[in-house]
């Protein structure tokens, strides 16, 4: 996934459905009121293969880089035995909220 440069807010769409991405991106860019806000939107698609990992490495590697990050919670996990790997995104944002109130997530 490549990250873009400088835009004044980024959103970060997750899920192993890539029908649910693009109608949550389609809501999004149709949306008058939430085109001035939204500068930036990465979608990222969550298979067997690389479950969550990937993702959770680039929020470690540049935590404040989104503005908003919406995932699924049911989604695989890096070994492919769970179905809850959403939840490993949130349990990587914690540390984050938990030493800076105002983190921007």
């Amino acid at each position: 996934m490549a990250i873009k440069d400088n835009p004044k807010y980024r959103v970060l769409l997750v899920d192993d459905e890539k029908e649910q991405l693009n109608k949550i991106k389609d809501i999004i860019e149709k949306s008058n009121s939430l085109k001035k806000f939204i500068e930036s939107m990465e979608t990222f698609l969550v298979n067997h293969q690389n479950g969550t990992e990937e993702i959770v490495n680039q929020i470690k590697e540049n935590p404040d880089h989104w503005n908003i990050i919406l995932s699924d919670l049911f989604m695989p996990t890096n070994d492919g035995k769970g179905s809850l790997g959403g939840l490993l995104i949130a349990d990587t944002l914690i540390p984050y909220w938990e030493s800076d109130p105002k983190f921007p997530v």
